[in-house]
């Protein structure tokens, strides 16, 4: 399509050339010619652009057993449903993982961008459309390593803590709301496996996961032999609903495909 679109567009070109050297009582019967080849051109043009307005980028961060990244590859039980989605709907489309400050910025100011698994709050709801769920509710929990004396049993006795979180994640948002403070009792990484790596070693008092997610990720670190403790539910009150969100300025067309996908999806998971 694009090598056709340039062979026309250098063919109007050599056109407009030619057209300049004849007399102006010679140009009557040339100017069909023109417009013969101007007709497809547009057309050429509005197709392209309408192809290209439908192409989504897809971002999302390492978050197993949800979201697994093994290189190029990403899976995991959310990665399925999404790609079940997207399939669904014939949208052309690319995955990519990045940790979780980046992949919500490129959301957050490209359009045509969905992001995954994304969690709503009412400071993110002005810059995306929603879509959930795409998963289950799951509890996220403090937890210690189960040697460290820390009490971590409720939101109050979390702050004489360090607790250790990923920059922009729903987490950081939640524990800045309840005044935790970076000077004083919160350590912010750029991924969960850095931030897991501090809280073995010792550089921070507790960290905030799911059960699924620190077992997992704790094993596939080489720390599965590690005795943890598990604290305070830190979203007892409003469960964690993943969703997928698309930045609010994108193709409305494709807005529309992703809603009709998603609405199927939800139809076949209440069944």
């Amino acid at each position: 399509m694009l090598i056709l679109l340039l062979e026309t567009i250098a063919k109007f070109i050599d056109l407009e050339i030619m057209l300049s050297r004849f007399p102006i009582h010679k140009q009557s019967t040339a100017v069909s010619m023109k417009l013969f080849l101007l007709i497809p051109l547009v057309f050429l043009i509005s197709y392209s652009s309408s192809l290209y307005a439908q192409k989504l980028q897809v971002v999302t961060e390492s978050f197993p057993p949800f979201v697994v990244v093994n290189g190029s590859d990403i899976s995991g039980i959310m990665t399925q449903k999404v790609k079940e989605i997207l399939n669904h709907g014939k949208l052309t489309y690319s995955i990519n993982s990045y940790p979780w400050a980046r992949s919500f910025q490129i959301a957050r100011h490209q359009p045509n961008t969905l992001i995954y698994s994304i969690i709503k709050s009412p400071e993110r709801i002005p810059y995306f459309h929603w879509f959930c769920p795409i998963y289950q509710s799951s509890a996220v929990f403090a937890f210690k390593l189960s040697d460290n004396p820390i009490d971590i049993s409720s939101i109050a006795s979390l702050k004489q803590a360090i607790v250790g979180t990923t920059r922009h994640g729903i987490n950081h948002e939640h524990l800045q709301k309840h005044g935790f403070d970076i000077k004083k009792n919160l350590d912010i990484s750029a991924t969960e496996n850095i931030n897991l790596k501090k809280f073995v070693n010792g550089r921070v008092d507790a960290v905030l996961q799911s059960t699924e997610s620190i077992n997992y990720r704790l094993t596939k670190l080489g720390f599965e032999d590690i005795s943890i403790t598990q604290g305070v539910a830190i979203n007892k009150s409003k469960p964690t609903i993943h969703c997928m969100a698309l930045n609010k300025n994108s193709d409305q067309k494709l807005k529309q495909k992703i809603a009709q996908a998603f609405n199927h999806f939800k139809s076949t998971q209440s069944k």
